[in-house]
């Protein structure tokens, strides 16, 4: 449980508590500046806090690409657009990078308008790591028309299929 001015124990804060630790759950020593830093942005931008973000980043906290990624797909998770729009203002996100990306995170919760911010910024609507689905795909399994209809107007293919090494 994250305690503080930020994480304050409120919303997330148990969702998110084990991108503060190591494998299978063990802290270590090396992930103290990253509780520090993840946990506390990653929380605020799911409970769409910006001026807590504001605050963090005030007080020294950088916005690298662990952190942003963190950040951006808990904004996304939750619907909070404000907090996303904040994010990535900051400039220093690869909308693309990670697993999942941000935008499978708004497709798996159906967060259309978070889907149209990442896409206004630049996210691909057909980024697909080998062995894992398009956006497209996800937010046809979720029964998403709205999401489908967004990623289509973006440009998402029609014809991409799972790349699971042969397999389709």
């Amino acid at each position: 449980r994250a305690d503080g001015p930020i994480g304050g124990g409120g919303q997330g804060a148990e969702e998110y508590a084990p991108l503060a630790r190591g494998r299978r759950g063990r802290r270590s020593d090396d992930d103290k500046s990253r509780r520090e830093t993840v946990l506390p942005l990653t929380i605020a931008a799911h409970g769409g806090r910006v001026g807590c973000m504001c605050l963090r980043q005030a007080m020294g906290a950088s916005l690298n690409s662990e952190v942003s990624h963190s950040a951006v797909t808990a904004a996304c998770v939750a619907g909070q657009v404000d907090a996303l729009y904040y994010l990535l203002d900051q400039g220093n996100y690869d909308l693309d990078a990670g697993e999942p990306t941000a935008l499978k995170a708004a497709c798996y919760k159906s967060q259309v308008s978070c889907a149209r911010v990442l896409l206004k910024f630049g996210a691909n609507p057909n980024a697909a790591e080998r062995g894992h689905r398009a956006p497209l795909q996800i937010a046809s399994c979720t029964d998403d028309v709205d999401m489908v209809a967004v990623l289509l107007d973006a440009g998402a293919d029609l014809d991409a299929t799972e790349d699971l090494g042969g397999q389709s």
